[in-house]
Protein backbone atom coordinates (compact mmCIF):
# COMPACT_ATOMS: atom_id res chain seq x y z
CA UNK A 1 0.00 0.00 0.00
CA UNK A 2 1.34 3.37 -0.65
CA UNK A 3 1.77 5.98 1.94
CA UNK A 4 -0.48 8.43 2.70
CA UNK A 5 0.65 12.08 1.70
CA UNK A 6 0.95 14.60 4.08
CA UNK A 7 -2.26 16.04 2.94
CA UNK A 8 -4.02 12.74 3.96
CA UNK A 9 -2.72 12.37 7.01
CA UNK A 10 -4.72 13.07 10.44
CA UNK A 11 -5.19 16.57 11.52
CA UNK A 12 -2.83 16.92 14.28
CA UNK A 13 -3.44 16.45 18.18
CA UNK A 14 -1.36 19.36 19.80
CA UNK A 15 0.37 18.70 22.78
CA UNK A 16 -0.25 21.46 25.67
CA UNK A 17 2.58 22.04 27.29
CA UNK A 18 3.18 22.55 30.98
CA UNK A 19 5.49 25.19 32.95
CA UNK A 20 6.53 25.02 36.12
CA UNK A 21 7.61 28.42 37.93
CA UNK A 22 10.91 26.47 38.78
CA UNK A 23 11.70 25.46 35.67
CA UNK A 24 10.71 28.35 33.13
CA UNK A 25 8.31 31.14 32.82
CA UNK A 26 4.96 30.61 30.84
CA UNK A 27 5.33 30.94 27.38
CA UNK A 28 2.63 31.14 24.59
CA UNK A 29 2.34 29.27 21.55
CA UNK A 30 1.25 31.51 18.36
CA UNK A 31 2.20 32.20 14.95
CA UNK A 32 2.39 29.27 12.52
CA UNK A 33 2.60 26.72 15.81
CA UNK A 34 -1.07 28.38 17.06
CA UNK A 35 -2.24 27.69 13.34
CA UNK A 36 -1.56 24.06 13.60
CA UNK A 37 -3.09 23.79 16.93
CA UNK A 38 -6.37 24.45 15.22
CA UNK A 39 -6.78 21.10 13.72
CA UNK A 40 -5.16 21.71 10.09
CA UNK A 41 -2.90 19.49 8.65
CA UNK A 42 0.59 20.18 8.23
CA UNK A 43 1.93 22.71 4.38
CA UNK A 44 2.34 20.69 1.75
CA UNK A 45 4.14 23.41 0.04
CA UNK A 46 6.93 23.71 -1.78
CA UNK A 47 9.00 26.96 0.01
CA UNK A 48 9.94 29.72 -2.00
CA UNK A 49 13.25 30.02 -4.09
CA UNK A 50 15.31 32.12 -1.66
CA UNK A 51 18.18 34.73 -3.45
CA UNK A 52 21.38 33.37 -4.31
CA UNK A 53 22.86 31.25 -1.51
CA UNK A 54 26.76 31.79 -2.09
CA UNK A 55 26.08 35.68 -2.03
CA UNK A 56 23.81 35.73 1.49
CA UNK A 57 26.59 32.95 2.53
CA UNK A 58 29.43 35.51 1.94
CA UNK A 59 27.54 38.23 3.19
CA UNK A 60 27.33 36.75 6.42
CA UNK A 61 31.58 36.09 6.45
CA UNK A 62 31.62 32.76 5.59
CA UNK A 63 34.74 31.17 3.71
CA UNK A 64 34.71 31.59 -0.30
CA UNK A 65 35.52 27.82 -0.52
CA UNK A 66 32.77 26.66 1.80
CA UNK A 67 30.13 28.94 0.35
CA UNK A 68 30.82 27.76 -2.97
CA UNK A 69 30.81 23.64 -1.71
CA UNK A 70 27.60 24.13 0.07
CA UNK A 71 25.68 26.13 -3.00
CA UNK A 72 26.82 23.69 -5.45
CA UNK A 73 26.09 20.32 -3.34
CA UNK A 74 22.24 20.65 -4.66
CA UNK A 75 22.76 20.67 -8.30
CA UNK A 76 25.45 17.73 -7.60
CA UNK A 77 23.11 15.73 -5.92
CA UNK A 78 20.28 16.18 -8.53
CA UNK A 79 22.53 15.61 -11.40
CA UNK A 80 23.65 12.19 -9.23
CA UNK A 81 20.29 11.49 -8.49
CA UNK A 82 19.20 11.25 -11.84
CA UNK A 83 22.21 9.59 -12.68
CA UNK A 84 21.62 6.65 -10.22
CA UNK A 85 17.40 6.66 -11.48
CA UNK A 86 19.25 6.13 -14.86
CA UNK A 87 21.37 3.40 -13.78
CA UNK A 88 18.90 1.48 -11.63
CA UNK A 89 16.18 1.27 -14.33
CA UNK A 90 18.64 -0.10 -17.05
CA UNK A 91 19.98 -2.73 -14.37
CA UNK A 92 16.65 -3.68 -13.61
CA UNK A 93 15.97 -4.09 -17.63
CA UNK A 94 18.75 -6.01 -17.59
CA UNK A 95 17.96 -8.21 -14.61
CA UNK A 96 14.27 -8.74 -15.81
CA UNK A 97 15.84 -10.15 -19.08
CA UNK A 98 18.19 -12.79 -17.57
CA UNK A 99 15.97 -13.91 -15.17
CA UNK A 100 14.01 -14.33 -18.15
CA UNK A 101 16.33 -16.17 -20.23
CA UNK A 102 17.48 -18.37 -16.93
CA UNK A 103 13.38 -19.68 -16.78
CA UNK A 104 13.29 -20.72 -20.25
CA UNK A 105 16.20 -23.61 -19.42
CA UNK A 106 15.58 -26.54 -17.83
CA UNK A 107 17.18 -26.67 -13.97
CA UNK A 108 19.91 -28.88 -13.56
CA UNK A 109 21.17 -28.16 -10.09
CA UNK A 110 20.40 -30.91 -7.28
CA UNK A 111 18.04 -30.02 -5.27
CA UNK A 112 20.84 -29.95 -1.96
CA UNK A 113 22.61 -28.03 -4.49
CA UNK A 114 19.78 -25.01 -4.58
CA UNK A 115 19.12 -25.66 -0.95
CA UNK A 116 22.95 -24.83 -0.09
CA UNK A 117 23.25 -21.47 -2.21
CA UNK A 118 19.90 -20.23 -0.65
CA UNK A 119 21.34 -20.53 2.74
CA UNK A 120 24.74 -18.74 1.51
CA UNK A 121 22.64 -15.89 0.37
CA UNK A 122 20.54 -15.35 3.07
CA UNK A 123 23.64 -15.33 5.36
CA UNK A 124 25.33 -12.85 2.63
CA UNK A 125 22.55 -10.82 3.14
CA UNK A 126 22.28 -10.87 6.45
CA UNK A 127 25.84 -10.36 6.90
CA UNK A 128 25.91 -6.55 4.58
CA UNK A 129 21.97 -5.79 5.64
CA UNK A 130 23.83 -3.66 8.91
CA UNK A 131 26.34 -1.92 7.11
CA UNK A 132 23.52 -1.23 4.04
CA UNK A 133 21.10 1.42 5.85
CA UNK A 134 21.41 3.20 2.31
CA UNK A 135 18.73 0.61 0.88
CA UNK A 136 16.09 1.37 3.09
CA UNK A 137 16.53 5.08 3.49
CA UNK A 138 16.55 6.33 -0.12
CA UNK A 139 13.32 4.26 -0.78
CA UNK A 140 11.78 5.51 2.58
CA UNK A 141 13.17 9.09 2.95
CA UNK A 142 12.49 12.37 0.36
CA UNK A 143 15.26 13.94 -1.08
CA UNK A 144 18.10 11.80 -0.65
CA UNK A 145 19.67 10.38 -3.06
CA UNK A 146 21.87 7.10 -3.28
CA UNK A 147 25.27 9.38 -3.46
CA UNK A 148 24.36 11.40 -0.84
CA UNK A 149 23.66 9.21 1.44
CA UNK A 150 26.52 6.74 0.85
CA UNK A 151 28.75 10.32 1.06
CA UNK A 152 27.48 10.23 4.69
CA UNK A 153 29.16 7.11 5.39
CA UNK A 154 27.29 6.82 8.59
CA UNK A 155 29.01 4.00 10.69
CA UNK A 156 27.46 1.28 13.01
CA UNK A 157 27.04 1.33 16.62
CA UNK A 158 26.45 -0.73 19.61
CA UNK A 159 22.81 0.30 19.67
CA UNK A 160 20.02 -1.34 18.45
CA UNK A 161 15.99 -0.34 18.49
CA UNK A 162 13.45 -2.40 20.15
CA UNK A 163 12.81 -4.40 16.54
CA UNK A 164 16.76 -5.22 16.29
CA UNK A 165 17.53 -2.89 14.10
CA UNK A 166 20.81 -1.01 13.74
CA UNK A 167 21.43 2.57 14.97
CA UNK A 168 23.70 4.79 12.99
CA UNK A 169 26.56 7.95 14.11
CA UNK A 170 28.61 9.69 11.88
CA UNK A 171 31.61 12.09 13.56
CA UNK A 172 32.54 14.90 11.41
CA UNK A 173 35.72 16.64 13.78
CA UNK A 174 37.95 19.58 12.51
CA UNK A 175 41.40 19.28 13.70
CA UNK A 176 41.78 20.38 17.29
CA UNK A 177 38.01 20.80 17.47
CA UNK A 178 37.13 21.26 21.40
CA UNK A 179 33.34 21.94 20.64
CA UNK A 180 30.99 19.58 20.64
CA UNK A 181 27.72 19.60 19.02
CA UNK A 182 25.34 16.39 18.95
CA UNK A 183 22.68 15.88 15.97
CA UNK A 184 19.58 14.32 16.07
CA UNK A 185 16.77 13.07 13.66
CA UNK A 186 13.82 10.44 13.18
CA UNK A 187 13.45 10.71 16.96
CA UNK A 188 9.30 10.20 15.47
CA UNK A 189 9.59 7.75 12.87
CA UNK A 190 6.67 9.84 11.22
CA UNK A 191 8.90 12.72 10.75
CA UNK A 192 10.75 11.51 7.68
CA UNK A 193 11.78 14.71 6.18
CA UNK A 194 13.73 15.26 9.83
CA UNK A 195 16.33 12.46 8.48
CA UNK A 196 16.41 13.69 4.91
CA UNK A 197 17.59 17.42 6.57
CA UNK A 198 19.80 15.95 8.74
CA UNK A 199 21.66 13.61 6.42
CA UNK A 200 21.89 16.72 4.12
CA UNK A 201 23.58 18.95 6.62
CA UNK A 202 26.13 15.81 7.35
CA UNK A 203 27.16 16.47 3.37
CA UNK A 204 27.66 20.14 4.60
CA UNK A 205 29.92 19.58 7.44
CA UNK A 206 31.79 17.23 5.25
CA UNK A 207 32.40 19.66 3.51
CA UNK A 208 35.50 22.59 4.39
CA UNK A 209 34.67 23.94 7.37
CA UNK A 210 33.69 27.24 7.45
CA UNK A 211 36.42 30.43 8.26
CA UNK A 212 34.25 32.20 10.19
CA UNK A 213 33.77 29.92 12.70
CA UNK A 214 36.04 30.86 16.06
CA UNK A 215 35.83 26.89 17.74
CA UNK A 216 36.19 23.80 14.96
CA UNK A 217 33.24 22.03 15.66
CA UNK A 218 32.97 17.77 16.49
CA UNK A 219 29.78 17.04 14.89
CA UNK A 220 28.08 13.96 15.52
CA UNK A 221 24.99 12.91 13.94
CA UNK A 222 22.22 10.09 14.40
CA UNK A 223 19.90 10.43 11.35
CA UNK A 224 17.60 8.06 12.04
CA UNK A 225 16.85 7.26 16.29
CA UNK A 226 13.97 5.56 15.64
CA UNK A 227 14.03 2.87 12.91
CA UNK A 228 11.35 0.67 13.59
CA UNK A 229 9.13 3.22 13.04
CA UNK A 230 10.50 5.31 10.23
CA UNK A 231 10.59 1.79 8.54
CA UNK A 232 7.14 0.73 9.22
CA UNK A 233 4.13 0.99 6.83
CA UNK A 234 2.59 3.53 7.27
CA UNK A 235 5.77 5.34 9.16
CA UNK A 236 4.42 6.09 12.55
CA UNK A 237 5.14 8.57 15.20
CA UNK A 238 6.38 5.77 18.00
CA UNK A 239 8.79 2.83 18.69
CA UNK A 240 8.00 -1.09 17.62
CA UNK A 241 6.72 -0.76 21.65
CA UNK A 242 4.54 1.92 21.01
CA UNK A 243 6.28 4.10 23.16
CA UNK A 244 7.38 8.12 21.95
CA UNK A 245 11.21 8.20 22.40
CA UNK A 246 10.41 11.88 23.22
CA UNK A 247 8.35 11.26 26.49
CA UNK A 248 10.89 8.94 27.55
CA UNK A 249 14.19 11.16 29.06
CA UNK A 250 14.50 11.27 33.09
CA UNK A 251 12.98 14.37 33.57
CA UNK A 252 12.58 15.26 37.41
CA UNK A 253 9.44 13.73 38.78
CA UNK A 254 8.77 11.61 35.41
CA UNK A 255 6.78 8.67 37.37
CA UNK A 256 4.29 11.21 38.62
CA UNK A 257 4.05 14.21 35.83
CA UNK A 258 4.45 11.97 32.83
CA UNK A 259 1.70 9.38 33.29
CA UNK A 260 -0.51 12.15 34.80
CA UNK A 261 0.40 14.29 31.87
CA UNK A 262 0.05 11.50 29.10
CA UNK A 263 -3.65 10.60 31.00
CA UNK A 264 -5.42 13.87 31.72
CA UNK A 265 -3.69 16.26 28.96
CA UNK A 266 -3.74 13.92 25.92
CA UNK A 267 -6.21 11.71 27.28
CA UNK A 268 -4.49 8.65 26.73
CA UNK A 269 -3.20 9.26 22.98
CA UNK A 270 -1.25 6.17 22.65
CA UNK A 271 1.00 8.39 19.75
CA UNK A 272 2.05 10.23 22.59
CA UNK A 273 2.63 6.86 25.74
CA UNK A 274 5.92 7.75 27.44
CA UNK A 275 6.42 4.53 28.62
CA UNK A 276 6.01 2.31 31.98
CA UNK A 277 9.53 4.00 33.62
CA UNK A 278 11.88 6.81 32.09
CA UNK A 279 14.38 5.22 29.27
CA UNK A 280 12.56 2.07 29.18
CA UNK A 281 13.26 1.85 25.06
CA UNK A 282 16.73 0.81 23.95
CA UNK A 283 16.40 3.99 21.44
CA UNK A 284 16.21 6.44 24.35
CA UNK A 285 18.76 4.53 25.89
CA UNK A 286 21.43 4.75 23.41
CA UNK A 287 20.88 8.05 22.56
CA UNK A 288 21.28 9.22 26.63
CA UNK A 289 24.15 7.02 26.50
CA UNK A 290 25.58 9.18 23.62
CA UNK A 291 25.14 12.16 25.47
CA UNK A 292 26.89 11.09 28.55
CA UNK A 293 29.85 10.15 26.46
CA UNK A 294 29.89 12.78 23.81
CA UNK A 295 29.38 15.46 26.28
CA UNK A 296 28.03 18.06 23.92
CA UNK A 297 27.75 21.72 24.44
CA UNK A 298 24.91 22.38 22.04
CA UNK A 299 22.25 19.71 20.71
CA UNK A 300 20.01 19.38 17.71
CA UNK A 301 17.33 17.67 17.56
CA UNK A 302 14.61 17.97 14.28
CA UNK A 303 11.68 17.31 14.33
CA UNK A 304 8.32 17.95 12.27
CA UNK A 305 5.84 19.63 10.55
CA UNK A 306 5.23 22.86 13.31
CA UNK A 307 7.14 24.74 11.33
CA UNK A 308 9.11 26.80 14.35
CA UNK A 309 12.29 27.00 16.52
CA UNK A 310 12.32 25.82 19.61
CA UNK A 311 14.56 25.98 22.26
CA UNK A 312 15.38 25.04 25.76
CA UNK A 313 18.42 25.75 28.22
CA UNK A 314 20.76 28.67 28.61
CA UNK A 315 22.19 30.79 26.30
CA UNK A 316 20.33 33.36 23.77
CA UNK A 317 18.29 31.09 21.46
CA UNK A 318 18.57 31.73 17.71
CA UNK A 319 15.74 33.92 16.35
CA UNK A 320 15.97 32.32 12.93
CA UNK A 321 17.15 29.22 11.25
CA UNK A 322 16.11 30.00 7.67
CA UNK A 323 12.56 30.36 7.15
CA UNK A 324 11.99 28.98 10.65
CA UNK A 325 11.19 31.47 13.46
CA UNK A 326 11.20 30.66 16.91
CA UNK A 327 8.26 30.15 18.77
CA UNK A 328 8.70 28.66 21.89
CA UNK A 329 5.95 26.16 22.54
CA UNK A 330 7.03 25.03 26.22
CA UNK A 331 8.09 21.99 28.04
CA UNK A 332 6.75 18.52 28.36
CA UNK A 333 7.69 15.98 30.84
CA UNK A 334 9.73 13.38 29.31
CA UNK A 335 11.00 15.53 26.68
CA UNK A 336 14.63 16.12 25.24
CA UNK A 337 14.45 19.60 25.34
CA UNK A 338 13.22 19.29 28.90
CA UNK A 339 15.77 16.99 29.93
CA UNK A 340 18.85 18.45 28.13
CA UNK A 341 18.33 22.45 27.92
CA UNK A 342 16.22 22.71 31.06
CA UNK A 343 17.37 20.19 33.79
CA UNK A 344 20.88 19.42 32.41
CA UNK A 345 21.58 23.11 31.16
CA UNK A 346 22.99 22.13 28.23
CA UNK A 347 21.26 24.10 24.72
CA UNK A 348 18.43 22.24 22.77
CA UNK A 349 17.77 23.34 19.51
CA UNK A 350 14.87 21.90 18.41
CA UNK A 351 13.75 22.40 14.48
CA UNK A 352 10.16 21.93 13.66
CA UNK A 353 10.53 21.58 9.74
CA UNK A 354 7.18 22.71 8.05
CA UNK A 355 5.78 18.96 6.43
CA UNK A 356 7.06 15.48 7.52
CA UNK A 357 7.07 14.01 4.21
CA UNK A 358 8.35 17.17 2.15
CA UNK A 359 12.38 18.56 2.92
CA UNK A 360 13.03 22.24 2.13
CA UNK A 361 14.74 23.36 -1.10
CA UNK A 362 18.08 22.74 -1.13
CA UNK A 363 19.15 26.65 -0.76
CA UNK A 364 16.59 26.71 2.45
CA UNK A 365 18.40 23.60 3.78
CA UNK A 366 21.71 25.31 3.29
CA UNK A 367 20.48 28.36 4.75
CA UNK A 368 19.24 26.72 7.80
CA UNK A 369 22.90 25.22 8.32
CA UNK A 370 24.88 28.89 7.89
CA UNK A 371 22.29 30.81 10.30
CA UNK A 372 23.23 27.52 12.73
CA UNK A 373 26.35 27.51 11.94
CA UNK A 374 26.63 31.61 12.80
CA UNK A 375 24.40 31.36 16.11
CA UNK A 376 26.51 28.59 17.43
CA UNK A 377 30.03 30.54 16.52
CA UNK A 378 28.26 33.94 18.38
CA UNK A 379 26.67 31.85 21.21
CA UNK A 380 27.95 28.73 21.94
CA UNK A 381 31.76 28.21 23.70
CA UNK A 382 33.86 25.12 24.43
CA UNK A 383 34.34 26.54 27.67
CA UNK A 384 30.49 26.07 28.07
CA UNK A 385 28.88 23.50 30.32
CA UNK A 386 29.09 20.22 28.71
CA UNK A 387 26.54 17.32 28.98
CA UNK A 388 28.07 14.60 30.93
CA UNK A 389 31.15 16.63 32.26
Amino acid sequence: MDEPTACERPPIACDHPIHTPAQQPKRSMSGPAKARCTGLTERNTQWPTRRPFTHFCLALGFGLAACLAVSTAAATDAANAATSATATAAASVAAAASTAATASKPATAPASTAASATRETKTATAQRAPDAPCRDWIVRLPNVSRNLCERAAVQTSAGRSIGGRQLYTRDVQAPDSRLRVLVVAAMHGDELSSASVALHWLGMALQEPPAAMPHPVHWRFVPVLNPDGLLSRPPRRTNARGVDLNRNFPTPNWAREAPLYWHKRTGNDPRRFPGRTPLSEPESQFLHAQMMDFAPHLIVSIHAPYGVLDFDGPSVPPSRLGRLYLDQVGIFPGSLGNYGGVHKGVPVVTVELPAAHKTPSEAEMAQMWVDLLRWTAERISPEGRALGR
